[in-house]
């Protein structure tokens, strides 16, 4: 580790290498396109051990050959003369052009550097804006989405893939979705595989902590059940109230920003595991621990679902719950052993004898565990239609579901006319629609519904009209 440690140093550029640099490649055409940037903003940039200044002129050369080119990606070429810089210095300079300056169509390249030399606090900041402009510079959001993912971290993808589902602007959508399909195929691999590779969990451990530490200084982040963070000084050995007064801005942005962004994550992983509920996806076992029980902000999913555990061969072993002390109890609340070369399923009580079921039920009453979505029925298919049938259906109740489940909302001829959910994995889906569901409809009156599906899988028709069953 030190060798490498010393190779890195030695590859470091001097000041007088960089000025070499600068001098030998900054021209006219790099200065008109910087001149509206006040080089005061650029004065405090270090080289990378922080033992001298740079000149603005360093800062604006980078810049200006970012301005200059036409299409989103990274300038490569410069990558070492940045590397030779103090990162944290470089993007404050960089976040004060973004901050301080009109980004349009002469000097959005800006955010490029912001995405791709930031952090989570810029990326969250920049995906913010694309949010916010979508309905009216719809194109200039696109710029962002593409920004975000040359950031190359899990965060920036997986605000591609949100983008990908909860923007409503086609253009948008199609960028997201062009990006997307890029990446998985450069990886080889599945969207569902990928996107299950790149849940951010922004430095949070299995047991929901997050260190910082500075000089003397050192604290526990702490995520807790709603999102929110409390604090602990380990030097004090003393729990504080508020965000330490010494953190760095960036940090103290970023977590200020985190409960919704986190809430999002949630939502969306939700929606997926519905999708993996009603297929029955299976999980090698070891990538369903790194997913559900290392990273802390998914990890109530392990501990409030039943799972179905699977040999090498493919036959079913037992159910179980993940529990909150690491160990995984069956349905009579004993402890199993999982082996590594197991699949991992979600349990769904279509065909399960009904002793199973009443044990699972009282279970998770014991625990007094609220599931994400509900499991478990005595119900046969035809008992869950009737119930279903026979229910008052309102649109408040509709409404209910199609978020709570992921429903997606479909258009013939740009007039809208349902709701639908496509599962994947066995190529089935669910159309609803109603002359009840338009602008302006009540919603404590009664409607009729028209369910269309489209399926050969025999769990997607009792999981849906199972998920339907617990919200009309």
């Amino acid at each position: 580790m030190f060798i490498l440690f010393c190779i890195i140093i030695l590859a470091m550029l001097t000041i007088e290498e960089i000025n070499d640099i600068i001098d030998n490649n900054y021209n006219s055409k790099l200065k008109k396109l910087t001149s509206f940037i006040d080089d005061s903003i650029l004065d405090n940039v270090f080289i990378y051990d922080k033992s001298k200044y740079v000149s603005s002129y360093v800062i604006k050369y980078i810049i200006g050959k970012y301005l200059s080119i036409k299409e989103a990606y990274r300038l490569k070429d410069l990558d070492f003369l940045i590397e030779s810089l103090d990162k944290e210095s470089f993007f404050y300079a960089i976040e004060n052009i973004y901050t301080n300056y009109k980004i349009d169509s002469k000097t959005k390249n800006i955010i490029l550097l912001y995405s791709i030399y930031g952090n989570n606090y810029s990326i969250i900041n920049l995906y913010n804006e694309a949010k916010n402009m979508a309905s009216t510079r719809y194109k200039l959001a696109s710029f962002y989405i593409e920004a975000i993912a040359l950031s190359e971290t899990k965060l920036g993808f997986y605000f591609v893939y949100e983008a990908l589902k909860i923007f409503k602007q086609n253009s948008i959508k199609n960028k997201a979705r062009d990006i997307i399909d890029k990446k998985i195929k450069e990886l080889d691999t599945t969207e569902e595989d990928f996107i299950d590779s790149i849940i951010p969990n922004f430095d949070f451990d299995s047991n929901g902590t997050r260190y910082y530490s500075d000089n003397n200084k050192k604290y526990k982040i702490i995520l807790k059940d709603d999102y929110s963070f409390s604090f602990y000084d380990e030097i004090k050995d003393k729990s504080l109230k508020t965000i330490p007064t010494s953190f760095p801005n960036i940090l103290k942005g970023e977590l200020l920003k985190l409960k919704s962004v986190i809430k999002n994550i949630v939502k969306i992983e939700q929606n997926r595991l519905i999708i993996d509920f009603l297929s029955g996806r299976k999980f090698n076992y070891r990538v369903w621990r790194e997913i559900f029980c290392e990273n802390f902000i998914i990890k109530r999913f392990a501990t409030t679902l039943i799972w179905n555990i699977y040999d090498k061969d493919n036959y079913f072993i037992d159910s179980f719950r993940y529990m909150e002390d690491g160990s995984f109890n069956n349905s009579f609340d004993e402890e199993i052993f999982i082996s590594d070369d197991s699949y991992i399923s979600l349990f769904i009580s279509y065909n399960i004898d009904s002793s199973v079921i009443n044990r699972w039920t009282e279970q998770l009453s014991d625990y007094e565990i609220v599931q994400p979505f509900n499991q478990l029925s005595l119900l046969n298919l035809e008992e869950l239609k009737a119930k279903i049938d026979n229910s008052d259906i309102t649109l408040s109740k509709l409404t209910r579901m199609f978020n709570s489940i992921g429903f997606t909302k479909y258009y013939i001829d740009n007039i809208f006319y349902g709701y639908y959910l496509y599962d994947p994995y066995s190529c089935s889906n669910i159309s609803i629609y109603s002359d009840g569901m338009y602008y302006g409809a009540p919603y404590t009156d009664s409607i009729s519904l028209h369910i269309a599906i489209n399926t050969n899988s025999d769990r997607f028709i009792y999981g849906i009209y199972l998920l339907m069953s617990y919200y009309i």
